[in-house]
C-alpha cells in the first residue's frame, strides 16, 4: 500500500491545506481576500471534521477496538496505530473519505 494513498495521508493533507490557507490569510493584505480565505478555511475544516467523525473515527474504533485514542484525537499516535492494525484497509477507507468529502464540498461550496 502506498502511504500517500491511504486514509491517514489524506487526512494529513487536509491538515496541511488548512495550514497553507491560514498562512495565506495572515499574509493577505486586502480585507476581501482575507474574508474569502477565512470562509474557505472554515468550510474545509468543517468538512474535514465531519468526514473524520462520520467515517474515520468509527472505522478506527472498529478495527483497533481503541476508543481512548479517538477521544484524545492525537494523530501522532492514532495514525501509526491505524497503519499497524491488521485488516484495517486504509486504501479503501481513503476512497470513502474522498467520496464523502467531494459530496460535502459540492453541497456547500466555500
Amino acid at each position: 500500500m502506498a502511504q500517500q494513498d491511504d486514509a491517514c495521508s489524506l487526512l494529513d493533507e487536509d491538515h496541511n491545506q488548512a495550514i497553507r490557507l491560514f498562512e495565506q490569510y495572515k499574509t493577505a493584505h486586502e480585507n476581501s481576500r482575507q474574508v474569502i480565505l477565512a470562509r474557505q478555511l472554515c468550510h474545509e475544516l468543517a468538512v474535514h471534521m465531519q468526514i473524520e467523525d462520520e467515517i474515520f473515527y468509527p472505522a478506527f474504533q472498529r478495527a483497533t477496538g481503541n476508543t481512548d485514542r479517538v477521544q484524545d484525537s492525537e494523530r501522532e499516535k492514532m495514525f501509526p496505530e491505524a497503519r499497524r492494525t491488521k485488516g484495517f484497509d486504509l486504501e479503501r477507507l481513503a476512497g470513502q473519505l474522498t467520496a464523502r468529502k467531494a459530496e460535502l464540498m459540492a453541497e456547500h461550496p466555500a
